[in-house]
């Protein structure tokens, strides 16, 4: 996390988005300001930072029973969107793409028989990575030396 998200104050769209969740949620301005306060420790909205805005904004969505597309996708303890899509960049990297055959045993043997992607905790995702990374480097150290 960037270090402007936690000290920089609050954007004008986050203020909009912040009101506007509230009129949706029909609070006044003393309940806003209450929750502020339950989530902050701050009582008003202008001295918020960017990264407290944007823990009231996600708690605002959650009361009014949305869902954010990150929190759609995330799966706890499960390997992340972005670990995913490494892998399968290594993979077309290592010139796998075209047997899925060859990342499926590779990873079934280095992430004790979990034979699916979908299915790596995300400290297997991580070490699979890392093992992908260095045969990439072996086969470009025979490569070019």
């Amino acid at each position: 996390m960037s270090r402007a998200a936690r000290t920089e104050k609050r954007t004008p769209e986050q203020n909009r988005k912040i009101w506007a969740l509230a009129g949706e949620l029909g609070f006044d301005e003393t309940l806003l300001r209450d929750l502020v306060e339950r989530l902050t420790g701050q009582r008003s909205t202008s001295v918020l930072t960017i990264l407290q805005a944007n823990l009231l904004i996600e708690e605002m969505n959650r009361l009014a029973g949305k869902q954010t597309a990150a929190q759609a996708t995330r799966r706890p303890g499960m390997a992340t969107p972005e670990q995913l899509h490494k892998i399968r960049t290594l993979e077309r990297e290592l010139g796998w793409a075209d047997n899925p055959k060859r990342l499926q045993a590779f990873t079934k043997k280095y992430c004790g028989g979990v034979a699916r992607l979908e299915w790596l905790g995300f400290g297997q995702a991580r070490t699979l990575i890392e093992s992908l990374k260095a045969v990439l480097r072996r086969e470009q150290n025979r490569q070019h030396g």
